[in-house]
Order: structure tokens, then sequence, then C-alpha cells
């Protein structure tokens, strides 16, 4: 789960209780999807006839970086606020796919709501 790796890096930041940074104001939304899932479509992707065939895969939900801070901080027990930084150059302000298509070809849709997905991506990184 995550896009740019923003999930990777905030757990291995918050299990070390280092400081976390957000770039621009933390509003900007990114479409979030557990990467079991991702498997599952991929799986499924194989199956489709028109090998040459583009779908988008998401949730469909937008989730902004602050909210998925907060949900991590939550789930970590992380208490520090971000550190706020400069908006990167051509910083996206929006993200959210449309997965319909896929899921008429397939029946695929992602099961794992976000909370469930960061609580087993925050297991998974302090198992390492």
């Amino acid at each position: 789960m995550g896009e740019a790796g923003v999930v990777a890096i905030f757990s291995e930041k918050m299990l070390k209780g280092e400081a976390t940074r957000v770039f621009g104001d933390g509003n900007q939304t990114r479409d979030f999807v557990y990467v079991a899932d991702i498997v599952e479509a991929n799986l499924r992707a194989d199956k489709v006839e028109d090998a040459f065939s583009l779908f988008h895969i998401g949730s469909g939900l937008q989730t902004s970086v602050n909210k998925l801070h907060r949900g991590m901080s939550e789930i970590a027990g992380y208490q520090l606020k971000p550190a706020y930084a400069e908006s990167r150059v051509g910083e996206q302000m929006r993200s959210c796919l449309d997965a319909s298509s896929f899921a008429k070809r397939t029946a695929w849709a992602a099961r794992t709501n976000i909370q469930d997905g960061l609580k087993q991506t925050l297991d998974y990184f302090r198992s390492k």
C-alpha cells in the first residue's frame, strides 16, 4: 500500500520514533490500495482475453496525506506531528482511479479497507 512510497516511508519513520515529513500542506489526495489487492488484480488481468487492454486499478477512494498520517500515527502509537516542507515541483493535488472497467471484465474490487491495510503494513514493518 502506498503511492510513491509514502506509506513505507511513514511506517519506517514512525516505528523508529523518527520525525516524518509531508511535502506541501498534506491536503493532496491519493488512491491507496493494499498490495494483496493489487496482486489479485494482476492475477485476474492475466486472464483477460485482450492482452493489450489498459485498465486502472484503484479503490476509487481519495485519502489525503494528512489523513493517512493521522491513521498511521494512531495504529503505530506515534505521537509526533509531521514536519511540513515545500511542495515538490509538479505535485499532483488529487489522484483517484476508476477501476469499473476492470471490475466489469474480471469481477475484481479492492477488498482491503485503508485502516486494515495500514495495520497489516505496519505489522509487516514491525516484523522486519
